[in-house]
């Protein structure tokens, strides 16, 4: 009787954490679920209301599947957003000023990490001063530089060189950040590999790039989606630098419902105002789609950058 009884307790302890452990799993997966839920939300609406009939964003009835199916908002927002231009001028901005801000931020870490002299900390103190400094106090400076650049009679202004040619000097977008980035990186890194490539005649130079930098995947991952995405959504600069028509796509979009409000109050017709909600969302579509496929191809690597370069936490 006494061994019934123990293995009866056995087995209702047993149950009992079983069932407990299914319960934190449940619950574990309702709560990512729902997080889940509450991050693409905005998205699945975008997409709702990208394609859908304005007769079926109007009706109080439709919740996730429209009535009427239609493209004809893509069309509109490609329009109003000069897309194919305005897309072409937001990836040269991305492109050109991320492969700038790999150049010089990882010279520039690599030389705080790895170097001794004199002005160090103060150099160190001035990146973060970068990161600290609002960009709006420094505007005006940069914009009478770029409209006669260097006292040359060049002018910079409505060309992608105001974004691109800071990032070469170390400040660019956010270029204080990614510094940063690559000073923790390169302090994490054994100061063997550089001993060795010295050993064998590499000059500092040569050591950097044949050495330590294919050894710098994580931080050149974090980096380049950083600064790729920065520069894709960046709003001031490409608003304020460029007087022309034709601006970066995030401009672009911020202008457009004005646009839409100005073609309505001109005598459109009740199928553009109704429809209006459906191409602002499918001009928001298509302007987050590159840095969103991006993401999605590298988010898998930019976790594990993100962790291996020390800014979590």
């Amino acid at each position: 009787m006494t061994q019934v009884a123990e293995k009866r307790k056995i087995n209702s302890v047993v149950l009992r954490r079983r069932t407990q452990s299914v319960a934190v799993k449940v619950v574990r997966w309702l709560f990512l679920i729902g997080l889940c839920y509450l991050f693409l939300f905005p998205i699945f609406y975008l997409l709702l209301a990208t394609f859908s009939d304005p007769s079926s964003l109007n009706n109080p009835n439709v919740v996730w599947i429209p009535l009427d199916w239609t493209l004809d908002n893509i069309g509109h927002a490609i329009a109003k957003l000069n897309f194919w231009p305005s897309a072409g001028l937001s990836l040269v901005h991305a492109v050109g000023g991320t492969l700038a801000s790999l150049i010089s931020c990882s010279l520039v870490g690599y030389g705080l990490a790895r170097y001794k002299f004199a002005e160090k900390g103060l150099v160190f103190m001035c990146v973060v001063l970068t990161i600290i400094v609002p960009p709006q106090t420094m505007l005006i400076t940069q914009y009478l530089q770029y409209k006669d650049f260097l006292g040359l009679g060049i002018n910079l202004l409505n060309t992608p060189w105001v974004l691109i040619l800071p990032a070469f000097f170390g400040a660019g977008l956010r270029n204080g950040l990614f510094i940063f980035i690559f000073r923790q990186f390169f302090l994490g890194l054994p100061k063997d590999l550089e001993e060795a490539a010295w050993v064998d005649g590499c000059n500092p130079l040569k050591t950097f790039v044949s050495i330590i930098l294919p050894s710098s995947g994580p931080g050149i991952v974090t980096v380049t989606l950083f600064s790729f995405v920065w520069h894709w959504n960046d709003y001031y600069y490409s608003a304020m630098l460029y007087t022309t028509k034709l601006k970066a796509l995030i401009p672009m979009m911020q202008s457009i419902k004005g646009a839409l409000q100005t073609d309505i109050s001109d005598g459109g017709t009740a199928g553009l105002a109704l429809s209006s909600r459906g191409i602002l969302s499918a001009a928001g579509i298509l302007t987050i789609i590159v840095p969103l496929v991006l993401y999605l191809f590298l988010q898998r690597h930019f976790v594990e950058s993100i962790e291996r370069t020390g800014i979590v936490g």
